[in-house]
């Protein structure tokens, strides 16, 4: 069953489509951003130890037989190798988060301030009642 039945069957109107595909995929996207951030580094735990258990090369292998040997420069390097591999993995999967969610604004990100002044001097309310003036982002 394609997409298109499914609108199809449930009698979707065109306005319905539209707000479908405008509304619940990006309020989706915050979601399945949050779980790809958490997957990604389990997917990259799970690698790592299947290398350390089973394998026969790979850096999990590498660092099992230099614990064997009790090589302490390369387990360090292994592990420095795994550390700066997965912060890669995370930069990616928050590089394409922000690439696809432009509208959304980052945590701890740029202040909302008041944009609304008479005579270059703020209204007097503005400041402490943001909702009912004109306020904007800080560029």
């Amino acid at each position: 069953m394609t997409t298109g039945d499914i609108y199809r069957h449930v009698a979707a109107t065109v306005v319905g489509i539209i707000v479908f595909l405008n509304v619940y995929p990006p309020s989706a996207m915050s979601w399945v951003f949050s779980s790809l951030h958490t997957r990604v580094g389990l997917a990259f735990v799970g690698a790592v130890v299947g290398e350390y258990l089973g394998s026969s090369q790979g850096v999990g292998y590498l660092v099992l037989q230099a614990e064997g040997t009790f090589d302490i420069n390369t387990v360090m390097a292994g592990i420095l190798v795994l550390r700066v591999f997965a912060r890669v993995l995370d930069a990616v999967v928050g590089r394409v988060k922000r690439k696809l969610m432009k509208w959304q604004t980052r945590a701890g990100g740029k202040q909302r301030s008041c944009r609304r002044t008479t005579r270059n001097k703020p209204l007097s309310g503005c400041e402490a009642n943001p909702a009912r003036s004109k306020c904007t982002r800080a560029r």
